[in-house]
């Protein structure tokens, strides 16, 4: 039941059922043994998150890889904005990492209480209340301790197609102003076709899909290596145990423009 759960919280938590399910695998990927916790109750969930387990995990999987990668390019800051039931400050083992964590307060409220006996394996946690697209994001975070002259690992995960286009460019704008070199940011999307046919999540519909990703982030926020990749080209290799992606898969706006394609964006300032 949804009772007196804001709706776009809500949709945290199918994301934290599909988390649930994969730990649970024999073959499991993901090491994430709060996210059954993170349900808040909704075992109902764990039924109707089976068909997205797939594209969760790889989307879990893709982004501890970047804050990974980061960290060993000396990078101890991670900003998850839209960060619903996010587990990282939980589970990837980074003691001089703070991770911040940017959502609404009904977010927070719900999320806390359930977190609140798990040991951190970060240096800290640090939330930060607002609601994208309204909030000062720049303040926000420097109030809370955000250090811009330091690199930042920026997760967008499940956030850009509930952006407007006006919003993911104040946001983009933002993350440039916020990012030293060094940073590094990713997000799963669409493109405008896709959104543009009427595209609801667990009862939310999508505000805007772009075909330009890299564009934006490129111009707007200075990260000037900047790449979109269909996700048709990327695939769980389980004997492996990582993510693979097919680089003749990376898209442009001409590529992507008119075609239905669920896509993901990744892009470091490196100067």
């Amino acid at each position: 039941m949804k009772l007196n759960i804001d709706p776009h919280v809500y949709t945290a938590l199918p994301i934290a059922a599909s988390r649930a399910i994969a730990y649970g695998r024999p073959d499991s990927m993901v090491n994430d043994p709060l996210a059954h916790k993170l349900l808040a109750g909704h075992e109902n969930l764990l039924e109707r998150a089976s068909a997205n387990t797939e594209y969760m995990t790889m989307r879990c999987l893709i982004g501890d890889d970047l804050v990974a990668k980061q960290h060993l390019q000396g990078v101890r800051q991670v900003v998850s904005l839209g960060a619903g039931m996010d587990s990282r400050a939980f589970r990837l083992q980074l003691p001089e990492t703070t991770f911040f964590e940017v959502d609404k307060e009904d977010l927070f409220r719900l999320k806390d209480p359930l977190v609140e006996d798990v040991p951190l394996t970060c240096a800290r946690r640090v939330t930060v209340i607002g609601v994208l697209g309204e909030m000062d994001l720049v303040q926000s975070l420097q109030q809370s301790g955000f250090d811009p002259t330091k690199p930042t690992t920026w997760l967008l995960e499940g956030l850009l197609p509930y952006f407007t286009r006006a919003v993911l460019q104040s946001v983009a704008e933002d993350i440039g102003s916020l990012s030293a070199p060094g940073s590094g940011l990713w997000g799963d999307s669409f493109s405008k076709t896709s959104v543009e046919k009427g595209m609801v999540f667990h009862g939310v519909p999508f505000a805007d899909g772009c075909d330009d990703y890299d564009v934006i982030f490129r111009d707007l926020a200075g990260f000037d290596n900047a790449t979109v990749m269909d996700f048709a080209g990327i695939w769980l290799d389980r004997p492996a145990r990582r993510v693979r992606m097919d680089k003749r898969y990376a898209l442009t706006p001409k590529t992507t423009s008119g075609k239905d394609i669920c896509l993901m964006v990744q892009a470091f300032k490196t100067k």
